[in-house]
């Protein structure tokens, strides 16, 4: 099933533009920032035997526990006995403070600060002769580094689990990396199993769109697979969701209605209880009735959401056409809306076009930024080969491969946007959660997490590569899981036993 994987990892065209692909230390995906080669390789297990794992510096989370597991269905697959929780063990987690890994980045030669949202997803990974040490400030980082070595590890000539020799200090460009599947024309299983696949790429938010006709009433299957999949998503805890809801759809919300005003901002909190972390007013294609200002909606439902949830991301999609629209350059219109509204809320736009065929220049961003008065959050239309005049490009010397179009972007999105969305799906029943979980079609995704992880460096040919690799050890993991389920709780480090 997974054989185009493997013969597109042989269809190989190195050109100058790609020696420092070839000449990497390691084919993770995400690219890593920094790694350094050792010497040798670490072994991790004796033939048939268990890769030993502890987890020191607190309480194991959840994170953790999935990591974890995910290590395990590895190392079953390359002939072990699985991951096995001890004391004295080969392969260690550890929490650190957040000054002691700002130390470690210095050490490393990194000067670029990173706040906390991005703190929390950076790892270092060491492997060296004693075993493998796993650092991390936050429990993402934890899964995110043993998310790496289960890349890494591999299967030695005497049947044992071995490890390259390698040093990597890792973190990503931006924080917040989103894929957006249709809450209503997607199957539950389908956004399960995106659900499954999304932390593994280290996408760290899935939105949940509604595309329903009836706002005031949302029609199967969109209740249930919000409540699903945000109940889940959390309780597993390395990925986060935000749901996208037009309140003007068929006979929506009369926002000129104290009544209805409060009835939509009960489904917005009603999301927010069921497991989400954000929510998207979303004017986008339909606008319905906007009697009421822009900015008057922007404001009551920012402040009724974060009221109860401080940390909650709002996001905003303006309408398609006006003055106030979520494409073009920014107008003294959108300005006006942006200055009256909430700072919390974060603008979608989806550059000078509704898709991006052309460059899209970081003084276009900034441009945008200065006469919007804030930064956008980034849409990036047709992000799926499901879709036509996909956001990709073809590799040279690799025929058939399409990869996400990283050349149209800035490297430096951390200076630029708050976020990217990738719209993954038109609710047309096309996308990924409709069960086309091909390998085409994971290794495109790949591609664009590739990029939005690390665009420094990145090429098109290095990131198939690396997303055929990723593709061909991770779909064997994803097919053995349970959707849905979280991992059983670790065993303590004092205990042991097998996962």
């Amino acid at each position: 099933m997974w054989l185009s994987c493997v013969l597109m990892t042989a269809v190989i065209a190195v050109g100058a533009d790609e020696q420092r692909e070839k000449e990497a230390a390691t084919a993770i995906l995400p690219r890593p920032r920094i790694e350094k080669a050792g010497e040798g390789a670490v072994t991790l297990a004796a033939k048939g035997g268990s890769v030993t794992v502890a987890f020191r510096g607190g309480e194991n989370g959840q994170p953790f526990r999935e990591g974890l597991d995910l290590l395990s269905r590895r190392v079953k697959v390359l002939g072990g006995a699985g991951a096995e929780v001890a004391e004295d063990a080969r392969v260690v987690v550890e929490r650190c403070d957040a000054d002691a890994f700002r130390a470690l980045l210095k050490k490393h030669g990194v000067t670029e600060a990173l706040e906390s949202d991005r703190l929390e997803q950076a790892y270092a990974l060491s492997a060296a002769d004693g075993g493998v040490t796993i650092r991390a400030v936050g429990d993402l980082g934890c899964f995110y580094g043993l998310v790496s070595l289960v890349q890494l590890i591999e299967a030695a000539d005497d049947g044992g689990i071995r490890a390259p020799a390698v040093e990597i200090v890792d973190w990503p460009e931006i924080a917040r990396r989103l894929s957006k599947a249709s809450a209503t024309s997607s199957r539950l299983a389908g956004l399960r199993r995106a659900a499954e696949w999304l932390p593994l790429y280290k996408f760290s938010f899935m939105a949940l769109q509604y595309h329903g006709k009836r706002s005031k009433d949302p029609e199967p299957p969109f209740p249930e697979n919000v409540r699903t999949i945000c109940g889940e998503v959390r309780r597993r805890g390395v990925l986060r969701t935000i749901v996208y809801f037009c309140p003007f759809k068929g006979r929506g919300y009369d926002l000129t209605q104290p009544d209805d005003r409060t009835a939509y901002t009960d489904q917005l909190l009603k999301f927010m209880a069921q497991g989400a972390d954000g929510v998207e007013i979303d004017y986008n294609d339909w606008p319905g009735k906007i009697d009421v200002p822009m900015q008057e909606v922007l404001t009551f439902a920012c402040v009724a959401v974060r009221e109860k949830h401080p940390e909650a991301i709002v996001l905003w999609c303006p309408p398609v056409l006006g003055p106030v629209s979520y494409r073009r350059m920014a107008t003294p219109q959108l300005k006006a809306v942006l200055d009256a509204s909430p700072k919390a809320v974060m603008p979608l736009w989806t550059g000078m076009a509704t898709l991006i065929t052309r460059p899209l220049t970081a003084r276009t961003l900034e441009q945008w930024t200065q006469k919007a008065g804030r930064r956008p959050f980034l849409w990036v239309n047709r992000a799926s080969l499901t879709q036509a005049k996909t956001f990709g490009r073809k590799v040279k010397g690799m025929p058939g491969v399409i990869v996400f179009r990283g050349d149209f972007l800035p490297e430096t999105l951390h200076d630029l946007v708050e976020g990217v969305h990738l719209n993954s799906s038109f609710g047309s029943g096309k996308d990924l959660t409709s069960g086309t979980f091909a390998p085409a079609n994971l290794v495109f995704l790949a591609t664009a997490a590739d990029f939005l992880w690390n665009p420094h460096g990145w090429t098109p040919a290095g990131s198939a590569r690396r997303a055929g690799r990723f593709v061909e050890i991770m779909a064997p993991l994803v097919a053995q899981r349970d959707p849905g389920t979280p991992s059983g709780r670790a065993p303590s480090p004092e205990s042991t036993g097998k996962l």
